[in-house]
């Protein structure tokens, strides 16, 4: 996707968020980015940001921004003979041209001071309408190297994850599944465009986007969204795990069964070690288990973005996640999702280091 067309995204999605009665709070990111953040936004982001500053080749540092003076077209920077206002109709003779400029770059401010879940929670929504697009028009199947499925669909939702994201977030990383790695940071956005592409190309509506945000090494914020079931899951370390939907949104909780004769057990597989487990009996076993209605589930595949949003989602939920290796990091092929008290029973079940 273009920046031209990241743009204008956000641009419609600013004005409906508005239309929902909540403002975009231009000042606030101005104040929350100061003058160098403001200066790598429109560096990285905006195009034509050039085209609102007066007489000078390459980009200003912005010093002072005020809400009133973006709405006036009002642009003060700094250059080598001192401080300057420019109004934009000093730069731009078209109205039309002028606003469209100065609604993207306040949009793209706006972006810049949500919080961290609210940028999730705006960015998922982008990406659900493209995927939603793209779900009931139908898309073309291909093999990736190791015989999984993708569609153009998967490219083009990481594409709008990444670049919606970059740019609120300049200086964060990314791990995704269609392009890999992306940058070095302390920050790091996990991205499972569709996670369910063989749902996602047979009509059936349980597919996924997986948005997590991984913080040195730990997630801190999760995201699963549906939107073809119009639900969203997500979390935040210590602030709990929760359910949305048309109804409302609830928190979530699991089970707490504690013996292992009475626990509904599912796994991938046929496993030895868990002679009473079955085969998942829904397409979505992990919102079973965060709701309560299943008590473990056991899947030893698949990689970091199919798990980072659902471990912390479990363990928000009062649950827990341990890999093969006795972490709770998703980067070891999977692992045993279960409630708290039938996990250490389960652990030694299965031999996994306690």
């Amino acid at each position: 996707m273009s920046r031209r067309t990241l743009l204008g995204r956000t641009a419609t999605h600013a004005a409906e968020w508005s239309r929902r009665g909540r403002a975009v709070p231009v000042y606030a990111a101005i104040r929350a980015l100061g003058r160098d953040g403001v200066r790598a936004l429109v560096e990285r982001c905006c195009d034509h940001a050039r085209e609102l500053v007066h007489g000078i080749g390459a980009l200003p540092d912005v010093e002072v921004l005020s809400e009133p003076g973006i709405n006036q077209g009002l642009v003060r920077f700094r250059s080598a003979d001192g401080d300057h206002d420019r109004r934009t109709d000093e730069v731009i003779a078209d109205p039309g041209r002028r606003r469209d400029l100065v609604q993207r770059f306040s949009t793209l401010l706006a972006w810049a001071a949500m919080n961290d879940l609210e940028l999730a929670f705006s960015t998922a929504d982008l990406a659900a309408e493209l995927a939603l697009t793209h779900f009931r028009t139908g898309v073309a199947v291909s093999l990736k190297a190791d015989g999984s499925q993708v569609t153009e669909a998967d490219r083009a939702v990481e594409q709008l994850l990444r670049d919606t994201l970059s740019a609120a977030r300049p200086g964060d990383a990314f791990l995704g599944e269609e392009f890999g790695e992306l940058g070095e940071s302390d920050r790091v956005w996990i991205l499972d465009p569709i996670d369910g592409t063989s749902f996602f190309t047979r009509g059936d509506p349980n597919w996924r986007i997986h948005l997590a945000l991984e913080i040195n090494g730990i997630i801190e914020l999760a995201v699963v969204a549906a939107p073809a079931l119009q639900r969203t899951w997500w979390a935040t370390r210590g602030g709990g795990a929760y359910e949305s939907a048309p109804s409302g949104t609830r928190r979530l909780h699991v089970s707490t069964t504690a013996t292992l004769a009475t626990a509904v057990l599912d796994a991938l597989g046929n496993d030895p070690r868990l002679p009473t487990a079955r085969p998942p009996a829904t397409p979505l076993p992990l919102v079973e288990l965060v709701r309560g209605e299943l008590d473990a589930f056991l899947v030893e595949r698949y990689y970091k973005w199919d798990h980072a949003p659902w471990i912390l989602l479990v363990e928000e939920a009062g649950g827990r996640f341990t890999n093969p290796t006795g972490t709770n990091t998703g980067d070891q092929g999977g692992g045993l999702y279960s409630n708290t008290n039938l996990h250490p029973e389960l652990l030694k079940a299965l031999n996994y280091p306690s």
